[in-house]
């Protein structure tokens, strides 16, 4: 799985769209680390807008023995921000970079070599009280992708 992650994440940091939106955590030596893009959860100092990157489902189809594994996967990407209008604004940077929907520079219709296809099924919004006492609401929008993936090749 973590390559799976890694291969996601070197993508949405190929989106200077995505770079342009999405916060920076500075105490990371490493450049691509400062990005807000992680698996799981954000660290506890990655500042707002982020982005979290999950795979709920995955299934394998072990037909031909001996033959390298493919499989179908879910992706839920998740954008956090403090305001509506960026955790979508960040949703269409990833979906779509700069490109329009059929004509796209972002995770939709994204191919490489092992992520054979990744088509944006879904999207979900919710609000969330934060957790420091103040009156401020964290922005989540959740995008599901379908993922065909040959794992020899990752």
């Amino acid at each position: 799985m973590r390559s799976i992650y890694q291969n996601i994440t070197t993508r949405l940091l190929a989106q200077d769209e995505v770079k342009d939106l999405v916060g920076q955590n500075e105490t990371y030596a490493d450049a691509d680390d400062q990005y807000a893009i992680r698996p799981g959860l954000l660290d506890e100092d990655d500042p707002y807008p982020g982005i979290v990157l999950a795979l709920p489902s995955n299934v394998y189809d072990d037909d031909l023995p001996g033959v390298a594994r493919y499989s179908k996967s879910t992706l839920e990407v998740r954008c956090l921000a403090l305001s509506l209008n960026i955790a979508w604004a960040l949703r269409d940077a990833v979906a779509y970079d700069s490109g329009a929907p059929m004509d796209s520079e972002g995770l939709h219709g994204y191919d490489t070599s092992g992520i054979l296809s990744c088509q944006l099924q879904s999207d979900t919004e919710d609000a969330y009280e934060m957790s420091d006492d103040s009156d401020r609401l964290l922005y989540v929008v959740t995008s599901i992708y379908q993922l065909e993936i040959d794992e020899g090749e990752l």
